[in-house]
C-alpha cells in the first residue's frame, strides 16, 4: 500500500499556498474548485509526497492543527531557521538536537497545523 496524499483543511486558501510554496518549496500541481464550491489545491515535492489543501466556505475548522504535524527534510537547519526569521515566521519550538544528532525545529502554518523542518 502506498500513501496518496496527506489532506490538511485551511481556512485561508491563499495563506497556506505561499506558506506551502514559498517556504516549504512545494509545487503545485493542481488546483480547482469543486461543484459545492470548496477549493482544491495539490502540491508536491517532486519527489511523491503530496499535500492536500482544501478549502470549504461551508465548514468551520475546529481545533485548528490539533494532532497534526507534517515534517520536512532540509539541507541546512540553519539555513532554514534564517529563512524563517526573514519571513516573520515565529518559530513554535526548537531548535532540537537528539541525542543521536538529529536537529530539528517546528513552525505553525496559517491554520494552526505544525511544521516541522529536520536536518538528518
Amino acid at each position: 500500500m502506498k500513501m496518496c496524499w496527506t489532506t490538511l483543511m485551511v481556512d485561508d486558501l491563499e495563506k497556506s499556498l505561499e506558506f506551502y510554496e514559498k517556504l516549504v518549496e512545494l509545487e503545485l500541481s493542481k488546483r480547482y474548485t469543486t461543484p459545492t464550491g470548496a477549493e482544491i489545491c495539490f502540491l508536491s515535492d517532486g519527489g511523491g509526497s503530496t499535500v492536500e489543501l482544501i478549502f470549504d466556505p461551508k465548514v468551520k475548522i475546529s481545533n485548528r492543527g490539533t494532532g497534526v504535524t507534517l515534517g520536512f527534510e532540509v539541507k541546512s537547519l540553519d539555513e532554514m531557521m534564517k529563512t524563517v526569521a526573514e519571513k516573520g515566521i515565529k518559530i513554535n519550538r526548537g531548535p532540537i538536537v537528539t541525542p543521536s544528532g538529529l536537529k530539528f525545529f517546528y513552525v505553525l502554518d496559517p491554520s494552526g497545523v505544525e511544521v516541522q523542518f529536520v536536518e538528518k
